[in-house]
């Protein structure tokens, strides 16, 4: 476990707060006030006070506590590909979604994958029981521990990070035949620039430049793979929404690109790739918590010594922990669905394939 620059702001705040209230009880009120401002003038006048990245580091590390089933057993931090077949086990569901990722993206025996935001591997070690050459990028120092105890070749790093030093990497740099970003690039953009376009093209430019400079030119793939929500702004508008993308951004940092403008496309065609193909499978992320309450749409758990230990560890190191715990309390995420019309909830996940264009 990581502390952080948040985590050691956080335990400051705390102790001067207890400090200052043994002269006064009135000074108990520091502790939310600033909580609050920092609030305010991240969502409202983009200034960071504690670190988006960090938190969403925070985020994956709650979740390697509180989810009953994170990893190897048929559910991961996705979503199951059921295709209208619901009888599925969560396993065989799992299963078709890799050899569906495995048939778009070309990839043999021998071939070399790399994935963004590889959780807990579950997708590098199927690809891995393939024979399929496989090196993970994981900003959560918990995660990649047990990505690494699987026998998973992980690098422990911000991917925006990994960017800057490519050019010394001499094992990155066009050494791949496909890259894949499932379900993470949610997560590459902080929501203090939520309603600023210019700055989150940035960031997505940034990111298929590292795809382009990762894949090898003589590759019969040169594929890349993103599954990734999207926000529909046009329903994302009342202050329902607003509550509900506030306690995601709490949980996990970040803010989606826009569904109307399909903003990843937008960002990822030129000169540099071509866009193949694009499958909206929100019915089946929907459809994958409901089945398996386990899932952490839903996080269905048992209590445990572990468990309740670590609400005092996120108690102090997590400035958000209290809004985890609502966020969980009040199932936040499944709120993002329209269970009546899912092709009208605020959220839609889209599967994006692209391939590395000829130089």
């Amino acid at each position: 476990m990581v502390l952080g620059k948040n985590g050691v702001l956080h335990i400051g705040l705390i102790a001067l707060t207890a400090y200052l209230a043994t002269s006064s009880l009135w000074w108990l009120f520091l502790y939310p006030a600033f909580l609050i401002s920092a609030d305010i003038l991240y969502y409202m006048f983009h200034i960071r006070i504690f670190d988006p990245e960090e938190r969403i580091v925070r985020g994956y590390e709650f979740a390697s506590i509180y989810i009953d089933s994170p990893f190897g057993e048929g559910l991961d931090l996705g979503f199951n590909l059921y295709e209208g077949d619901y009888s599925k086990s969560r396993s065989q569901a799992q299963m078709d979604k890799w050899d569906f990722l495995i048939e778009k993206l070309n990839l043999k025996k021998g071939m070399r994958l790399i994935d963004i935001g590889c959780g807990f591997g579950d997708w590098m070690n199927y690809a891995k029981s393939k024979g399929i050459e496989v090196v993970g990028v994981n900003i959560s120092d918990a995660q990649a521990k047990i990505a690494r105890q699987r026998g998973l070749d992980v690098i422990c790093e911000n991917w925006k990070d990994v960017l800057d030093d490519l050019d010394q990497n001499e094992n990155l740099a066009g050494k791949f035949d496909a890259v894949t970003f499932m379900d993470t690039v949610e997560h590459y953009v902080p929501a203090q620039y939520r309603v600023n376009r210019e700055e989150q093209n940035k960031i997505y430019t940034q990111m298929f430049e590292f795809a382009h400079q990762l894949l090898n030119d003589q590759s019969s793939s040169k594929r890349v793979f993103i599954s990734c929500l999207h926000s529909r702004v046009e329903v994302n508008q009342s202050i329902k929404s607003n509550i509900v993308n506030y306690f995601l951004d709490k949980f996990h940092s970040g803010c989606y690109p826009v569904y109307e403008i399909d903003q990843l496309v937008m960002n990822g065609t030129g000169s540099q790739f071509e866009f193949i193909e694009r499958w909206n499978k929100t019915l089946d992320y929907f459809k994958t918590s409901v089945i398996n309450p386990e899932h952490f749409g839903i996080q269905k758990m048992k209590w445990n010594l572990k468990r309740f230990v670590y609400v005092f560890y996120f108690m102090l190191v997590d400035p958000d922990s209290i809004h985890k715990w609502i966020y969980r309390w009040n199932q936040n995420w499944m709120r993002q669905f329209d269970s009546d019309k899912i092709e009208e909830s605020p959220m839609q996940l889209l599967w994006l394939l692209f391939q590395k264009a000829d130089s």
